[in-house]
């Protein structure tokens, strides 16, 4: 089928498409694998290397987005087939992750996603009220977990911790919450920081201050070499 051919089957389906209120699902599939069709065809990637299309789609990577089908790199997902398999297998599309807010599935979401990562080194930021089934996710890629920011909760931090050591771990950045909203100790980021072992930086954000004596046990972290405090709760001599 040509371009135009394909443009006017889309012309036809979107005027039905605009004309009644309650039309069957296939018509609206229908529409949408013709446009799959349509881009394909004028996909300006189709007469360059895959290596060059991928570097290109990692360039467009949007900073500190969460998921969203509007923007990289899920967007790619959602033009053709061409670009949805040049996607899922480049690597470098996924191996990062900021989640906000718990309106995914977020098992799933972290677990396909990470996996198109691949063996590299991974970075995430998870928000608050964790459920309990990111643990088995974070256990299958705990030993490829380079960066991690997540909320100052006790319960939330026990998940985290429970799923292991994360020997590859290089940055831990914990950022505080209402106190008169979650219950949180210093202890339980001590207990987090001693599943890795091998941290270089290392930021708390509104992290209670001072610890309890039984929370004073000595923690070493040989390999940091960046400790930031900041917000309300942090203490002289650590600002």
């Amino acid at each position: 089928m040509s371009v135009a051919e394909l443009e006017a089957r889309i012309d036809t389906l979107s005027t039905v498409i605009g004309q009644q209120k309650n039309l069957p699902m296939n018509i609206e599939r229908s529409k949408s694998a013709l446009q799959r069709r349509l881009n394909a065809l004028r996909d300006p990637l189709a007469c360059l290397p895959v290596e060059i299309s991928s570097e290109i789609f990692v360039q467009c990577l949007p900073s500190d987005q969460p998921p969203d089908a509007r923007y990289a790199p899920l967007l790619f997902l959602n033009v053709c087939n061409t670009w949805k398999d040049i996607a899922l297998a480049t690597a470098g599309l996924w191996t990062s992750i900021r989640i906000d807010r718990l309106k995914f599935d977020l098992e799933s979401l972290l677990d396909a996603w990470l996996k198109c990562a691949g063996s590299r080194a991974v970075s995430i930021s998870l928000p608050h009220h964790l459920p309990v089934e990111i643990v088995p996710v974070l256990s299958r890629h705990a030993k490829r977990l380079q960066d991690l920011e997540m909320h100052h909760d006790d319960a939330d931090i026990a998940l985290v911790a429970a799923t292991g050591a994360f020997p590859m771990l290089k940055t831990v950045t914990i950022v505080g919450v209402d106190a008169s909203e979650f219950k949180s100790s210093p202890g339980a980021t001590l207990d987090m920081l001693r599943m890795c072992p091998n941290t270089v930086e290392c930021t708390l954000d509104r992290v209670p201050y001072p610890l309890t004596k039984d929370e004073e046990d000595m923690l070493v972290l040989p390999h940091m070499r960046h400790l930031k405090f900041t917000g309300a709760e942090a203490r002289p001599p650590y600002t």
